[in-house]
């Protein structure tokens, strides 16, 4: 049940947002109520969504992303008409993303996120490299709603103080999600 999600992710990768370059200077802060989340982007995000109809209900994705041109971040959540296998859908998210962007997996952690002091959500952290760059990510599990946070960066650049800028502003805000 991953493909409409990835495929949004894969068209937002795929052209890094030429109209959001610009240097990771003034960062922006994004609320997203609907998303049930806070985050910071290094430039104007540009949201898209989608719908996909299956007999169980529609799977509904948004993604939320910026550019710099050679820095990609963005958070895309799904939401599922039916309870999801946490171990098989955060593998298979880090999975589908990996393959779609002809990447290697080299790191991946079985975690948890803290969404408040004492409530931990299933996270898969994970790396992985192509020829293009390195992908950082962090899918989540909540309920019926996947989150994959992930940023590219591309090879040759090193934008490490934005990558954990971004992963380290970014926050659950709702107990809906």
């Amino acid at each position: 049940m991953r493909r409409p999600f990835l495929a949004a992710l894969l068209l937002v990768l795929g052209t890094l947002a030429p109209a959001q370059t610009g240097p990771a200077g003034k960062w922006i802060r994004h609320d997203s109520e609907a998303g049930g989340f806070k985050v910071l982007f290094p430039a104007a995000p540009r949201e898209t969504a989608d719908t996909k109809p299956r007999p169980e209900g529609n799977v509904v994705s948004h993604m939320l992303s910026a550019s710099t041109g050679e820095f990609f971040c963005g958070v895309g959540y799904t939401d599922y008409p039916v309870d999801l296998n946490v171990e098989r859908q955060l593998v298979l998210d880090r999975d589908n993303l990996a393959k779609a962007m002809n990447a290697t997996v080299s790191e991946t952690h079985r975690t948890t996120f803290a969404r408040d002091a004492g409530d931990r959500i299933p996270a898969l952290n994970f790396m992985a490299t192509n020829d293009r760059g390195t992908i950082k990510g962090l899918v989540l599990l909540v309920k019926r709603r996947v989150y994959i946070v992930v940023t590219f960066n591309r090879k040759g650049s090193d934008h490490t103080a934005d990558i954990e800028r971004f992963f380290g502003s970014f926050k659950l805000t709702s107990k809906k999600s």
